[in-house]
């Protein structure tokens, strides 16, 4: 293949002769070249970077490209020996690859060819460009060109420019600069595209994780994001994601809290729309966890004026407030509470947190705390739950109105230490009974003769389960 010459646009050329020129003016200076040599140096440098500088970036598209001649039919890429990639390279490594650009002549003979691109890999842009002074007979060709990638990296075709002479004659001038300089010159004998087009390329499958500490937990809990590229989208993903061999989990971003620190192996297998598969494994680290907040309760109780939130705290390190926040699901939490920092009685490594919620709307409502780093770091507490208004089919109290005793019947699975108050409506306890619930049914009677006329309210912990009754005497 004849190649008369082969524009192409090197910006860097400059900034290189200019790095010759100052280290020429440093010798100088030192006295280590003669004045001759100094002058006619410094002469050709400055026009070698005048002609460089100077030089214009090559065509990679024209508006006014109307021809159906020569048409791409597809770009990909292939190894060094033309054949398509594989999947083997590790997703991070370089590849040195060929970047394949097939297209078909579906004219006559074309006599000289142009073709220039400009093409993405990753986030950096490249121009390429060429000119053949070659015959095209009527059928497909492939041109490929030498390309360094990083495997896993998508490598993109920004906009492609293919143009042609249709004279004999056009073999030896079709290529001058002078006729490649500006797209009418040869239009509309040409193809010219600025739709990017993603390169076919071996699928790779690939990871990245985000490690965080919660609340309770001793170890990282780590947040996993699938990443594909090449194949055919879409993508499936599967997940071993503690090293047992395994794939226990599925979908791109799957969580994982470990129980102890220490390295996993990783692994995620994808699978393209048309059955194709990669396997990849990587080593996660997983950190152990410094807890900044130690808890020695936290609680919440129906009062009065709504449910009386409650916590204490043996410990805080790097702490900078806590919000309470409330749920009608267990699943979905909102913030309820501006930013508390100070607590409602301090004692040394003892300080103790209120929070009254009177916006009550729900009978059985879900609690936890939002503790917040000096950094700016999350951390949630264990979730509570408690019923908020009167819930019959879990508790029963007769007779109501009351005269001397009280029995108190449980319908409940929960088992466990049960605590059962009577409080009038300002929130004095006037009656207390403990006890332990290890059945379905539990009953206590309490005494109520000393209790003057009037409304109370019969409260029940169970756990950390609240349960309250209105009676009247």
């Amino acid at each position: 293949m004849k190649k008369p010459f082969t524009p192409a646009y090197y910006p860097a050329e400059f900034a290189h002769s200019f790095t010759k020129l100052l280290s020429i003016i440093a010798l100088f200076r030192k006295g280590s070249l003669p004045r001759w040599i100094y002058s006619v140096s410094l002469l050709l440098v400055l026009i070698t970077a005048t002609t460089t500088f100077g030089q214009t970036p090559p065509l990679t598209s024209c508006d006014r490209c109307v021809s159906q001649d020569i048409k791409v039919q597809k770009v990909y890429l292939a190894d060094p020996a033309g054949n398509p990639l594989t999947n083997t390279c590790t997703p991070g490594s370089t590849v040195a690859a060929q970047l394949c650009v097939e297209f078909s002549v579906t004219a006559q003979a074309r006599y000289g060819l142009y073709f220039a691109f400009d093409y993405t890999v990753g986030s950096t842009t490249y121009t390429r460009s060429d000119c053949y002074a070659q015959t095209y007979n009527q059928g497909p060709f492939t041109l490929c060109y030498p390309i360094a990638y990083t495997c896993g990296q998508t490598v993109t075709i920004r906009s492609i420019l293919l143009a042609w002479g249709n004279q004999r004659n056009d073999l030896n001038t079709f290529c001058t600069p002078a006729n490649i300089a500006a797209c009418n010159n040869f239009t509309p004998k040409c193809y010219s595209t600025q739709v990017p087009l993603v390169v076919e390329a071996p699928l790779i499958a690939n990871f990245t994780s985000t490690a965080s500490c919660q609340t309770g937990q001793s170890a990282q809990t780590v947040a996993f994001s699938g990443v594909a590229s090449g194949g055919t989208p879409t993508y499936s993903y599967a997940w071993d994601l503690n090293g047992n061999g395994t794939f226990e989990t599925t979908g791109q971003n799957p969580t994982r809290t470990y129980s102890a620190p220490g390295n996993y192996n990783v692994t995620v297998r994808v699978t393209d729309s048309n059955g194709l598969t990669d396997v990849q494994s990587y080593s996660v680290s997983v950190m152990a966890c410094a807890l900044p907040v130690t808890y020695t309760y936290f609680r919440a109780q129906p009062v009065a004026e709504g449910i009386l939130v409650a916590w204490q705290t043996s410990l805080e390190v790097n702490h900078d407030h806590f919000e309470v926040q409330r749920s009608a699901n267990a699943i979905d939490f909102k913030t309820i509470s501006s930013p508390i920092n100070t607590p409602a009685t301090a004692q040394v490594n003892r300080n103790v947190y209120q929070y009254i919620d009177n916006a009550i709307s729900e009978s059985t409502l879900y609690y936890r705390l939002k503790q917040v780093d000096l950094s700016g770091a999350v951390n949630y507490s264990k979730i509570i739950s408690v019923v908020s208004v009167e819930e019959s089919s879990v508790m029963d109290v007769s007779p109501n109105p009351v005269i001397n005793q009280v029995d108190i019947r449980l319908r409940s699975t929960r088992i466990g230490p049960v605590q059962i108050d009577i409080l009038d409506l300002t929130g004095k306890r006037w009656a207390v009974s403990t006890g332990n619930k290890s059945d379905l049914n539990y009953v206590q009677t309490l005494n109520t003769q000393g209790l003057p006329r009037g409304s109370y309210i019969v409260r029940v912990r169970l756990g950390d389960h609240y349960i309250k009754k209105r009676i009247v005497k």
